[in-house]
């Protein structure tokens, strides 16, 4: 059971409504507590009900940084930590190559909304939540670190929107210093940032938990790790994996950005991955 592990765990949750707006929706969690497995215990995440693997069309993502950051850091470290992260990712290479799409940082923005709107471009966010009122104003759980919200077609798994949020105003934030390969145990009892971003932003570009102990993407950590912040060989043939299907034709508009115009794609849905953390 969840709740007698120690440490963070990542379960999945899976928010539903009708297409937009966004309404009450049902939360599923999965703790995994499997041994670790070898290369290809990855795993991609995928439409709840044909599981239909979750795929981008662009060759270009950017993503924007609320300009406020977390409370706990006032000197730019927490931005610095999370453009380290998605960094980390656009250095994948597959078979010699680099990842098909390419990681932008689109700088940073002072918009506090997360999600989706048909009707407006679109911003692939990470926000630091300064309150537990503007947490829980999302409907989100108060033992939740960090929640990865998907917007995605269920007839095709295509993404068109990815948010972070940092649950800022329940937690403490740091930069923790790099752990020595020699002295595994973590470093520091606050959540490091770069070691949950690098994780978040797996699931962003389109990767679910892997049953991997070594991976960025395995479910569970403890406070202080810093252990996720370097992709394992089972990160990278993940991200790999992640591609259109066969019979995608890409379009002019599938070269950059994240933008829809108000002509809804059938069946848009939710998903979310969110960062848990337990006490025993």
């Amino acid at each position: 059971m969840a709740a007698e592990l120690s440490g963070l765990t990542w379960p999945r949750l899976r928010r539903w409504s009708p297409p937009l707006p966004l309404g009450l929706g049902l939360a599923v969690g999965l703790c995994l507590t499997l041994a670790a497995l070898p290369a290809g215990a990855y795993r991609r995440s995928a439409t709840e009900l044909a599981d239909i693997p979750l795929w981008w069309a662009e060759t270009t993502f950017s993503y924007a940084l609320d300009r406020v950051g977390s409370h706990d850091l006032d000197d730019g470290t927490d931005l610095a930590a999370v453009r380290l992260s998605f960094a980390t990712w656009g250095e994948v290479t597959c078979d010699g190559e680099p990842y098909r799409m390419q990681i932008v940082d689109g700088g940073v923005v002072a918009d506090r909304e997360a999600g989706f709107d048909l009707e407006s471009d679109n911003e692939n966010l990470v926000i630091f939540l300064a309150t537990s009122e503007e947490w829980r104003a999302r409907d989100y759980s108060s033992i939740a670190i960090a929640m990865t919200t998907i917007t995605h077609d269920t007839t095709n798994g295509r993404i068109y929107d990815a948010d972070i949020e940092f649950n800022d105003g329940g937690f403490q934030f740091a930069v923790l210093p790099e752990r020595s390969p020699a002295l595994p145990r973590p470093v520091g009892s606050a959540q490091d940032i770069q070691n949950a971003a690098t994780h978040e932003i797996g699931h962003v570009l389109g990767l679910d938990h892997s049953a991997s102990a070594d991976a960025t993407m395995y479910s569970q950590a403890t406070a202080g790790e810093v252990l996720k912040r370097t992709l394992a060989d089972d990160d990278r043939e993940g991200l790999c994996a992640v591609q259109p299907p066969e019979s995608f034709q890409p379009t002019e508009g599938d070269s950059g950005g994240c933008s829809l115009v108000a002509s809804a794609p059938g069946g848009l849905r939710w998903w979310a991955a969110r960062l848990l953390f337990f006490r025993r």
